[in-house]
């Protein structure tokens, strides 16, 4: 082989050798790449998960609020209920109340006129009448 043959061989393989290498360096800079994007992936997956926590544990509250809210709707629902039963308890005692209220006012009314007839009476009594 000639000097400019292996000259021109050694050309051909440093050409050769400087694509590969480039192929090399741009692969390594793309693996670099890739890993620090998978980084950041699980990086983004580990908020996500801290932020399905918080999420769960404020679902949980608001759970556990809305039955606090129900049992006391319920207690208050039987507090009107027996107010309710109350006040028409007390406003039927108020219409026996008034019955015999006016009741007395009509026997008063009846024992004054009374009292009154026979205060205005002549207090002489009534000749006897004989017949014979």
């Amino acid at each position: 082989m000639s000097s400019v043959g292996m000259c021109r061989e050694r050309q051909a393989t440093a050409k050769v050798v400087r694509q590969k290498d480039k192929k090399v360096k741009d692969l390594t800079v793309q693996m670099e790449e890739e890993r620090k994007q998978a980084q950041q992936y699980r990086d983004q997956a580990e908020k996500a998960s801290v932020r399905v926590k918080q999420l769960k544990i404020q679902l949980e509250e608001a759970q556990e609020e809305a039955l606090r809210c129900a049992a006391a709707r319920r207690r208050l629902q039987r507090e009107v209920d027996e107010g309710q039963e109350n006040n028409k308890e007390l406003n039927l005692e108020v219409s026996s109340l008034r019955i015999k209220m006016s009741l007395v006012e009509a026997v008063g009314g009846v024992v004054r006129r009374t009292d009154h007839l026979l205060r205005t009476r002549d207090p002489s009594p009534a000749p006897l009448l004989l017949t014979g």
